[in-house]
């Protein structure tokens, strides 16, 4: 009578630990970038950076801002928003963009970003380069090309790479090589995110896993 009894309750440890465990895994790299899709409808997690000879939006152009556009295709949402150009004209690569530091986990991760430019009234028709960085590296690059007035051109910027784990400074440029008045090209950025450990089971869940499984080999010799 007792052996089956405490036959039924080493089960019942196993049962429960086994089935606990994974309900109490986590992932590694949750939130790795902060307000990557502008939730907040402002740059809080972000810094705006400009290019020695850059602007991010002219006085009176309202830009740098956070704005409603359809940067993906599938619908508007918050997303970064420049008139980007040169202060002065000498027909380099000028502008700003967003950076943060972001910890990274040790391994593989993958970077997604969409990007959007829209085309202004002007004759200034460049619609802007868009590159990423990480810890100074450019990952990819982006040029929009000749765009009409009104025209929206869409794409996104994407890489792959292995970090060691801890803070890396995270940075997306955008440049155009005119000066930027009012009218010119504008240019959007969101969903940014990167993602890459796999989940990693949290101390708790290891323990209820463990238990499992001395649970098991418990009823094993029980049963013997």
């Amino acid at each position: 009578m007792m052996k089956a009894v405490l036959t039924r309750f080493m089960a019942g440890v196993a049962c429960a630990g086994i089935a606990a465990g994974p309900a109490l895994v986590t992932t590694a790299n949750a939130a790795i970038v902060t307000n990557g899709d502008f939730a907040t409808g402002d740059f809080t997690g972000w810094t705006l950076f400009s290019t020695p000879n850059g602007s991010l939006g002219t006085s009176g152009s309202g830009f740098p801002a956070v704005t409603s556009f359809n940067v993906s295709g599938s619908g508007a949402q918050n997303a970064a928003t420049f008139q980007v150009g040169e202060v002065t004209f000498d027909g380099t690569q000028q502008g700003g963009g967003i950076t943060q530091t972001v910890t990274l986990p040790s391994g593989s991760i993958d970077f997604s970003a969409n990007i959007a430019a829209l085309g202004g009234t002007s004759t200034n028709v460049e619609g802007g380069v868009f590159s990423v960085l990480l810890d100074g590296l450019t990952e990819d690059t982006v040029g929009i090309g000749t765009i009409a007035a009104d025209e929206v051109i869409r794409n996104t910027l994407n890489f792959t790479t292995t970090e060691s784990a801890g803070p890396h400074t995270l940075e997306i440029l955008v440049t155009r090589p005119f000066t930027n008045p009012l009218r010119t090209p504008e240019q959007f950025i969101t969903n940014i995110a990167i993602t890459g450990a796999a989940a990693v089971p949290e101390p708790a869940s290891l323990a209820l896993l463990a238990a499992g499984l001395l649970g098991i080999a418990a009823v094993r010799r029980w049963r013997r």
